[in-house]
């Protein structure tokens, strides 16, 4: 980041020193939730950080007066420093971080629960993404009978969940077989999977680490749908009435979609319906297991252009879109 065209008083902004970087939020996360002393090592470790960008983070938190170094001169450890002022409202703001998670995933297990027969296994990966709202991507492990229904059951109940908790909610049933024949930049996410409801999605994979070792994620074919996607995302800015025809695409494909197919499709439906264009152009430019997914099945691959005669034939007039 360039340096600030314009230094901010400590007297009025001293939030901008203390949650300067995210290594410092990583580490003043620890300190406020954790409030004891801190080898640097340790608290390297567990913020995920290297020790140097850690030292780096601890100096300018010492810096801004919200933490200390009670260590000797041979071995630091660091630990809040609970005099500062702002320690009672920063407590507060990680709490909030934390009960939001925890009201996130209560609600997802509830309206799992609600499901007869309940499913097998439910979890959601680790965003790829940091922007907002969050795309959360919900697996859901349940018998071949009933991975179609599991959907057409919850749409409702997802709707309401992505207005109450101001997420996207990319809900992904599947079958055991399904889930052993993931590729392996997906079963790799299946290690920081955050548990809903019965077993981690581990327990049910066979052994494939070594199988696919080396392997890679996206095929040529997978990286051309993307520089696709980049370019059709620029269409729809220019032309929203690409999503219309996009759309009818989709209804007159279902018609005579295999089983798979249109699952994906009628995933595209809800995607099309629902969301805005800048939701849209993000699935069109995803380019991790979600993104690649899709754009199997785009309905805009091929030029939405091409489409403006089904377009005329079902002659709803484009819905404007934010």
């Amino acid at each position: 980041m360039r340096k600030p065209r314009i230094r901010q008083s400590p007297l009025d902004n001293p939030l901008t020193a203390i949650l300067a970087t995210e290594a410092s939020v990583r580490v003043l996360r620890l300190l406020v939730e954790h409030p004891t002393a801190w080898p640097i090592a340790e608290l390297a470790e567990r913020a995920g950080l290297t020790v140097p960008g850690t030292h780096l983070a601890v100096a300018t938190a010492i810096h801004g007066g919200i933490a200390e170094d009670v260590g000797s001169p041979r071995s630091s450890r660091i630990r809040l420093r609970v005099q500062h002022p702002l320690v009672p409202e920063l407590t507060s703001l990680f709490a909030a971080e934390s009960g939001w998670v925890k009201r996130l995933q209560l609600h997802l297990r509830a309206m799992f629960q609600e499901l007869r027969p309940e499913p097998t296994a439910v979890w959601v990966e680790t965003p790829q993404d940091t922007e907002w709202p969050l795309t959360l991507v919900v697996r859901v492990l349940a018998s071949p009978e009933d991975v179609d229904r599991i959907r057409a059951r919850l749409e409702d109940a997802i709707a309401d969940t992505e207005g109450i908790l101001d997420v996207i909610i990319d809900l992904r049933p599947m079958t055991r077989t399904d889930l052993n024949l993931m590729a392996p930049a997906e079963k790799e996410a299946l290690d920081n999977a955050r548990i809903i409801l019965g077993p981690a999605p581990t327990a049910f994979l066979e052994t494939w680490r070594a199988k696919h070792k080396g392997s890679r994620p996206h095929t040529e074919h997978d990286k051309k749908l993307l520089t696709q996607g980049h370019e059709l995302s620029e269409v729809i800015k220019r032309d929203p009435t690409a999503l219309d025809r996009a759309l009818d695409f989709v209804e007159h494909r279902l018609e005579r979609a295999s089983q798979q197919e249109a699952r994906e499709l009628r995933e595209w439906r809800r995607i099309l319906k629902t969301g805005s264009i800048r939701a849209i152009q993000r699935v069109l430019r995803d380019p991790g297991p979600r993104g690649t997914r899709l754009r199997q099945t785009s309905p805009f691959i091929g030029g939405p252009t091409k489409r403006k005669s089904a377009s005329k034939r079902a002659g709803p007039k484009p819905r404007e879109r934010p």
